[in-house]
């Protein structure tokens, strides 16, 4: 193949990634109405979005950051950068926390919690993605299967909105500060703890 080729001759190929819409599979609209298109000001479908120079960009703000003293500073440069720069063409999606910073973000001290992406190392039903692993469509697929398989996508997507939930749950509630948690159940009386 010619990608074969490139990586056996040691060129450098740099690969064009383009937002395409994925409404190919009967049903699609009924289960996600809304194309993806990334989030960057005036992105349509089939156009170009510079991922290899947005990578640059935010690589070139983690480099920005990661020599400043103050937090005070830091918090200036993000600014301007959410301003000037995020979410453009030529500029990141995102303005990665520098990892001095790390601890300020709820649920850091917590094992099996990955608190800048958000999610625990074992998520709530866990296992959900395992029926989609192996499945395939098929364009010699009869009706009757294509549907199946759409059905089984929804009740993914269903359970996928549950570990939202749960997590949102957790969040608003401020349950993954667990410092902060801690301090207050030191405070209470000792028949409250033990509860």
């Amino acid at each position: 193949s010619s990608f074969g080729a490139a990586l056996m001759s040691g060129s450098k190929r740099s690969k064009r990634m383009k937002v395409v819409q994925t409404s190919t599979v009967k049903g699609y609209d009924d289960l996600w109405p809304d194309g993806y298109i990334p989030p960057i000001s005036g992105a349509r479908f089939g156009q170009d979005v510079n991922r290899e120079q947005r990578y640059r960009a935010e690589q070139n703000f983690v480099k920005l950051t990661a020599g400043l003293e103050t937090k005070g500073e830091v918090d200036r440069i993000t600014q301007a950068w959410r301003e000037q720069r995020l979410n453009r063409m030529d500029g990141p999606t995102v303005l990665p926390m520098r990892s001095e910073d790390l601890h300020e973000l709820p649920g850091s001290e917590l094992a099996g919690f990955m608190p800048r992406r958000g999610d625990f190392d074992v998520e709530w039903d866990n296992e959900a993605e395992n029926i989609l692993a192996d499945m395939e469509f098929s364009a010699n697929d009869p009706p009757q299967d294509r549907e199946l398989k759409i059905k089984v996508i929804a009740i993914y997507n269903r359970k996928l909105d549950q570990r939202d939930k749960r997590k949102k749950f957790l969040l608003s509630r401020g349950l993954l500060d667990y410092r902060k948690n801690q301090k207050i159940e030191s405070r209470m009386p000792r028949d409250e703890r033990e509860l």
